[in-house]
């Protein structure tokens, strides 16, 4: 998972794979680098549908798909969950 951000720390609860039926619940939390929590951030969790190095540009070149976004809460967390069961049936179409 890839972690965007302009300054501090920002930390990401997933795991590294998904069985049939579950979905993606994510926890995101955001520090500064002195350790303080960010009071009140944006956040937003981008699906990337593709992702391809540019050789000339020297970069990445990405599609999105899906966003979600929202508020930091009390706890200095957003949660989200994305739905995988598009993703599980066309795995199981694949087979």
């Amino acid at each position: 998972m890839d972690i965007h951000r302009e300054s501090g720390q920002f930390v990401a609860g997933y795991q590294p794979f998904y069985l049939r039926g579950q979905n993606a619940d994510l926890t995101v939390s955001a520090s500064y680098m002195f350790g303080k929590p960010v009071l009140r951030g944006h956040v937003r969790i981008v699906r990337e549908t593709r992702r391809e190095w540019n050789y000339r540009d020297q970069k990445w070149e990405t599609e999105q798909g899906e966003s979600q976004e929202g508020e930091l809460d009390a706890k200095n967390e957003f949660h989200a969950t994305l739905n995988l069961s598009k993703d599980h049936s066309d795995l199981q179409d694949d087979s």
